[in-house]
């Protein structure tokens, strides 16, 4: 069985971490941070500066980015250091969630308990997908992006890179999300967003534009 590490051990890193753990999917090697230090996490393997000598000695096989949407910079930044080190990144599907045999999930890709991907979805390199969320059939979720529980998205949807989408929240069929697009908790999205920026309500409108 594979060694996983999982890179941010705050709430997302350990909420990931518990799942690999109770479905015995991975040996857990313990997590790197760059924020805390050995004293308060008894499993912490060290600073993101040993990712390459612990892989090249064996401490851990592949990684899991659990680092969430409140800093996607570094989501998107460790996701490719470990590419530039050649250092495979996992996939873990909860065994509860129904994922089609069509369906393409690209490295890093994490799926927690109870969602349902449809006929020819696809999602991308690192993508999150909290519990309970449904994407029906030939919808593509860019990469680094991150879905809320209870997301409900129709098919022929397409969420570009870097997106967040907030818990409860539906997008009807065929319709484009800009990437880094925020769309908030509870809304339906019935138009296409062709501009970055923070979407809420019902339907949903631009709140503020995006200023990165």
């Amino acid at each position: 069985m594979q060694k996983l590490a999982i890179i941010g051990a705050s709430d997302l890193g350990k909420l990931i971490a518990h799942h690999v753990i109770v479905t015995n999917s991975f040996l857990f090697a313990g997590f790197y941070d760059n924020n805390i230090n050995e004293a308060e996490f008894g499993e912490y393997l060290g600073k993101t500066d040993n990712l390459e000598s612990d892989f090249s000695s064996g401490v851990f096989d592949c990684i899991i980015i659990g680092i969430g949407y409140t800093n996607f910079f570094y989501r998107k930044h460790f996701f490719d250091v470990c590419n530039k080190l050649n250092i495979p990144l996992a996939v873990f599907v909860h065994p509860s969630s129904f994922v089609d045999k069509t369906v393409k999930l690209g490295n890093g890709t994490v799926i927690l308990p109870g969602c349902v991907l449809d006929r020819n979805v696809e999602l991308e390199d690192n993508v999150f997908l909290n519990v309970s969320c449904t994407i029906a059939h030939d919808s593509k979720i860019g990469k680094h992006s991150f879905l809320s529980p209870a997301v409900s998205i129709a098919g022929y949807v397409t969420v570009g890179e870097q997106g967040f989408v907030g818990i409860g929240s539906i997008i009807i069929n065929g319709l484009d999300i800009a990437a880094g697009s925020v769309i908030g908790a509870g809304a339906v999205v019935v138009k296409h967003i062709a501009e970055k920026g923070i979407y809420i309500g019902n339907p949903a409108r631009l709140q503020n534009k995006s200023t990165t």
